[in-house]
C-alpha cells in the first residue's frame, strides 16, 4: 500500500440487516470520491455461540450481550458485505475474536486481519491459521490499548516467528 489507508469501522453498524450494511458501504464510497487514499472497511467476526457464555444468552440487561445478539449476521450474510466492500473498491478488513472467526476470514477472502488490542496476547487466535499470518495487521505496539511494554515486545517477537 503506497497511499495512506483510511479504515471505516462497520462493527455492528449494519444493525443486523445486510441491506442496511450495503447501503452504508455505498454511501461511504460516495463520500470517498476525490481523496487520494486507500480505503478499507472493517468488520468484526465472533462466534456468538461460544463468545457469549450460556448463562448470559438472551439477557437484555447486559448491553453488549443484547447488542451482539440483536445484530447477529450469519456467515453467508457477512460474505455479502465483504463482496459489497470489494465491489465498491474497499479493502476488506476484519478483526476476529476467536479461532473459528479466523477460519471464516480465510473462507471469505478478507485481505487484512486486524488484531484487537484486547486480543493482543490471544496466542490461540493469532496462530489459528498459519496461512493468515501474512495478512495480520498490527498497530504500532505503543498504540495498543491496555498493553504493557513487556507484552508489546512479546507480541512483536511472536509475530516474527
Amino acid at each position: 500500500m503506497s497511499k495512506p489507508l483510511f479504515i471505516f469501522e462497520m462493527a455492528n453498524n449494519h444493525m443486523g440487516n445486510v441491506e442496511h450494511g450495503v447501503a452504508l458501504i455505498r454511501a461511504i464510497r460516495e463520500s470517498c470520491q476525490g481523496f487520494d487514499f486507500d480505503f478499507g472497511f472493517k468488520l468484526q467476526y465472533r462466534n456468538l455461540d461460544t463468545f457469549i457464555h450460556s448463562s448470559f444468552k438472551g439477557r437484555d440487561d447486559v448491553k453488549y450481550v443484547k447488542r451482539f445478539e440483536e445484530t447477529r449476521l450469519q456467515p453467508e450474510q457477512m460474505q455479502k458485505l465483504v463482496a459489497e466492500m470489494k465491489a465498491n473498491g474497499f479493502k476488506a478488513i476484519c478483526t476476529p475474536f476467536d479461532e473459528e472467526s479466523v477460519d471464516l476470514i480465510e473462507a471469505h477472502g478478507i485481505e487484512i486481519i486486524k488484531i484487537a488490542s484486547c486480543s493482543f496476547t490471544d496466542w490461540p487466535c493469532w496462530s489459528a491459521s498459519p496461512a493468515a499470518t501474512s495478512r495480520w495487521w498490527r498497530p504500532p505496539p505503543a498504540r495498543g490499548a491496555r498493553t504493557s511494554t513487556r507484552w508489546s515486545a512479546s507480541c512483536c517477537i511472536a509475530a516474527r516467528t
